[in-house]
């Protein structure tokens, strides 16, 4: 893999745990997604945005839009790895559990599973053409290729 892709993996993903650990952060102290002030929360809160930042300036300075299509169908098939195995990570918890009586690790999880699944919708929905016949064929590449 390219050293600019794997950078922009490792941002993509920095990214993501930076929202988990703010939404965890938020359901702990009972703050909601929609509050206007970080609060507390400020750290979580600055983390996210720096991260969005470096992944922005990535994107623009390293990133052609070949660079983008890779990273995003890399992104996609990472998410869709993740997505799939979360039932088996989910499995011995109980359904219906809010998240508020969740312990920290159930409650990672879970959050983590919901923000990658809205995450995975996003990236499929915004595929081209193009990109959707390529992400087909990756998909049934690595499917043939997973023993089980």
């Amino acid at each position: 893999m390219p050293a600019p892709l794997r950078k922009g993996l490792e941002l993509a993903q920095k990214l993501s745990n930076a929202k988990v650990e703010l939404e965890c952060t938020r359901v702990r102290l009972g703050v909601s997604s929609g509050s206007g002030s970080c609060g507390s929360l400020e750290n979580a809160c600055m983390r996210v945005a720096a991260y969005e930042q470096a992944l922005g300036e990535f994107m623009d300075t390293h990133a052609g839009s070949n660079g983008r299509r890779q990273l995003k169908l890399c992104r996609a098939l990472y998410l869709r790895m993740l997505v799939s195995s979360a039932p088996v990570r989910l499995a011995t918890w109980p359904e219906g559990r809010r998240y508020a009586e969740m312990p920290s690790s159930q409650l990672y999880e879970a959050v983590s599973n919901r923000l990658e699944r809205a995450e995975l919708d996003s990236i499929e929905c915004s595929l081209s053409s193009q990109e959707r016949t390529v992400y087909m064929c990756l998909l049934a590449f690595y499917r043939d290729e997973v023993p089980g």
